[in-house]
């Protein structure tokens, strides 16, 4: 059952790649928003997607897109369910400032690893 749901989160990342990261990132406010407990697991999932498909904290490289298996097994390494994964995706679609904050975690992540 979460496999036929896969291509959702698969499509979520791949809506809010590298891309969108670098951009933002240079889109500088003052504003600081403080992330939830959910938006750091959410965070922490985003960034081993990432690194499971190749992509390094410069933005450089690609691999092939994780599987399902390994999306669902990174859903429960970080206590995610799809459905709060689907949630908080489309919490930071209405939501630029907060989507910009889980971003930048995601490359602190990256950097440090």
């Amino acid at each position: 059952m979460i496999a036929m749901k896969v291509p959702k989160v698969t499509r979520y990342v791949a809506m809010y790649g590298i891309a969108c990261m670098t951009v933002l990132t240079g889109c500088s406010r003052d504003e600081a928003v403080e992330l939830g407990e959910n938006d750091r697991r959410y965070a922490a999932f985003y960034a081993d997607y990432l690194v499971l498909s190749g992509v390094s904290s410069d933005g450089n490289g690609s691999g092939p897109v994780p599987e399902g298996e390994q999306v669902d097994s990174l859903l429960i390494v970080h206590g995610l369910t799809l459905f709060e994964f689907n949630e908080r995706s489309d919490a930071y679609s209405s939501n630029p400032g907060l989507w910009r904050a889980v971003l930048l975690e995601v490359k602190n992540r990256l950097k440090a690893e």
